[in-house]
């Protein structure tokens, strides 16, 4: 695997949303993507319980709280318990209040971001989590 390639596991149940960060993490330098809808899924695809012999870590992760099976706040959980996965980056994505951000703080989370309820608003907020990201992870040799 060429580790100059950069990946990111969203997730996100609303599909509007969901397009919005594949659509800005496709743009150039593009990451490799793979979009879950739920806890479950996220966590069956991070432990290679997909089936799929070409599963990859994450470089980042983008996770949304309110979703179906598991919350956001639970597959953090265990994401941060788990040895192999605990030093990937989990942004919390969501529209939540104060108590939950230091929730997700408290749980190992890199950065807690609201989503703001504007859609152009919203792509240029992953926009600049991608390019945060992009700088964290490889950062520009000197």
């Amino acid at each position: 695997m060429n580790r100059e390639e950069r990946h990111v596991l969203i997730v996100e149940d609303d599909s509007v949303m969901a397009e919005i960060a594949l659509r800005v993490f496709h743009e150039p330098p593009a990451w490799r993507t793979f979009w879950v809808m739920d806890g479950e899924a996220a966590l069956r695809f991070l432990y290679k319980e997909t089936g799929n012999s070409a599963a990859w870590d994450p470089d980042l992760i983008l996770l949304d709280n309110f979703l179906p099976k598991r919350t956001g706040l639970t597959v953090l959980e265990k994401i941060k318990t788990h040895p192999r996965l605990r030093v990937i980056p989990v942004v919390i994505w969501a529209i939540g209040d104060e108590e939950e951000a230091l929730q997700a703080y408290e749980l190992g989370a890199a950065a807690y971001i609201r989503k703001p309820p504007d859609l152009a608003q919203l792509a240029e907020q992953v926009r600049q989590i991608k390019r945060f990201w992009e700088g964290a992870l490889f950062p520009v040799p000197r």
